[in-house]
């Protein structure tokens, strides 16, 4: 990332049953330059794709968030959180589409000789 850095608080807030991953920021969204290549003009404040998502999800999402914007903090490194994202994301693209989900999820049936337990 080039350029000034925006400090703020990225945090995953729980009501209730639902989880709300947002950032804030001490910077004045008005006062940011939208032709800048560092502003993502897809970017939602919230992420309400997440709402999607079965609940076992979304409490492991906001469990990782958490922890790797933790980490980013310490390291001052989003390379992690940002994968992360993009993986829930499509995780979540997988539970619009039921067909989908059940074949990624459904029992799997092989052909061929069955492979041995490995030997630890």
């Amino acid at each position: 990332m080039t350029g000034k850095a925006a400090t703020g608080v990225a945090q995953v807030r729980h009501a209730g049953s639902d989880y709300a991953p947002a950032v804030s920021s001490d910077v004045d969204p008005r006062s940011v330059d939208s032709s800048s290549d560092e502003v993502d003009s897809n970017a939602p404040g919230e992420l309400s794709w997440v709402d999607v998502m079965p609940e076992c999800d979304r409490r492991l999402f906001a469990e990782e968030m958490s922890r790797l914007m933790a980490e980013a903090a310490e390291t001052d490194d989003l390379g992690p959180v940002e994968q992360a994202l993009r993986e829930w994301r499509v995780t979540a693209e997988i539970h619009l589409d039921p067909e989908l989900a059940r074949r990624l999820t459904g029992p799997r049936s092989a052909h061929g000789e069955r492979v041995p337990r490995p030997v630890v």
